[in-house]
């Protein structure tokens, strides 16, 4: 069941993680290179929304990680933000692989009202609703982990997720979107029990397991929040994928 993700190969880029060497002391990797300038894509950034809603069955729409910014959003609805500061932390390919039957999806927010909602959908290949949630913003910029519940996930099933920042109740146009795509792959990751930092990291991309290696860094920067040398492999991360270093100075939300 793979033909959700071929329909993407006409808006996708490649997404090309190079090998990490360890820096001095073995103990955190080095660079995690970000594609050359002749990679870099022309077309705007999907991992931020555009100014509308998509539709359910809407796989060959634009998908974006990014704000297209042409919808007037301070005019008729309640999000006083700057579009741009809302991204779906996923490759430039909409794409993220884990191991896990209820892995956890990250976002960059902004410092979104409590009475302005985020709707978060997961559909399956067929466009079943399989998850629904909705949770009110918490007033503060930073990373924003969205937990899927225990074996939501079916091994080798494809996963098309939106979540949507609700800027007016009675017009959906005005939704702020973001989206991709996540599968399980049934991998044994045992092998990584008594790895170092430097290539738990390297285990993780060289097996494309974004979400895993998304989730190992969280549990990092949670645990030593202030540790310059976290936040530094956050940025290398986040760089490799064309996205945004200072998110990762930003602080896990609850």
């Amino acid at each position: 069941n793979e033909s959700m993700f071929k329909s993407l190969k006409r808006h996708s880029w490649v997404l090309v993680l190079l090998g990490v060497s360890s820096m001095a002391g073995g103990v955190l990797p080095q660079g995690v290179h970000a594609q050359t300038s002749e990679d870099t894509p022309i077309a705007p950034d999907r991992r931020k929304p555009g100014g509308s809603r998509p539709g359910s069955d809407s796989i060959e729409a634009p998908m974006r990680r990014k704000p297209g910014g042409s919808r007037d959003l301070l005019s008729n609805n309640s999000c006083r933000f700057d579009p741009q500061e809302l991204t779906a932390l996923i490759p430039e390919s909409l794409k993220g692989a884990t191991t896990s039957a209820s892995p956890t999806l990250f976002f960059s927010v902004p410092p979104i009202s409590a009475n302005t909602s985020l709707e978060f959908v997961l559909r399956d290949a067929n466009d079943r609703l399989v998850y629904e949630k909705t949770v009110p913003g918490l007033g503060q910029a930073g990373i924003l982990p969205m937990e899927l519940p225990p074996n939501t996930l079916s091994p080798s099933q494809d996963y098309h997720w939106y979540l949507s920042v609700i800027c007016n109740n009675r017009d959906r146009s005005y939704d702020l979107v973001v989206e991709g795509f996540v599968q399980r792959l049934a991998l044994d990751l045992n092998q990584k029990q008594n790895l170092d930092l430097a290539n738990q990291i390297k285990f993780y991309q060289t097996r494309n397991l974004w979400q895993d290696q998304l989730a190992f860094l969280a549990e990092l920067k949670r645990d030593r929040p202030n540790d310059p040398e976290v936040t530094d492999l956050w940025k290398q991360t986040l760089k490799s994928v064309n996205l945004d270093e200072s998110i990762a100075t930003n602080p896990l939300l609850p």
